[in-house]
């Protein structure tokens, strides 16, 4: 099983920040009962935002994707925007491959 925690949408929102530091801390202790690779999405983001010209933030650094709506904008992803899990069995390979696209066919999500 992998998994992958959540970063912040600005790291140079302290309060913001220390909240998703929160909740992948919540997160590590039980993914580590049960053997997940944790992928540290949130230190790799914040490494690269460390850059003084982008201030911390996710969006000018190009880290998310432009909003539909307006190519200026940047898109905020679902998991940010609803409560979902993050820490999600992520396989890889034809088998979930074909079951995706057999979800896909028939309408299904997740």
């Amino acid at each position: 099983m992998e998994c992958v925690n959540y970063y912040s949408l600005d790291y140079s929102d302290v309060v913001g920040t220390e909240l998703t530091q929160g909740l992948n801390q919540a997160l590590s202790a039980p993914a580590a009962a049960y053997d997940a690779v944790e992928a540290d999405v949130f230190s790799a983001f914040q490494a690269v935002v460390s850059n003084p010209y982008v201030a911390g933030k996710t969006c000018v650094a190009g880290l998310l994707n432009a909003s539909p709506q307006s190519q200026l904008v940047c898109d905020v992803p679902p998991c940010h925007r609803a409560s979902s899990i993050p820490c999600d069995e992520t396989e890889s390979g034809p088998s979930r491959r074909g079951r995706l696209q057999g979800r896909a066919r028939r309408g299904a999500t997740g």
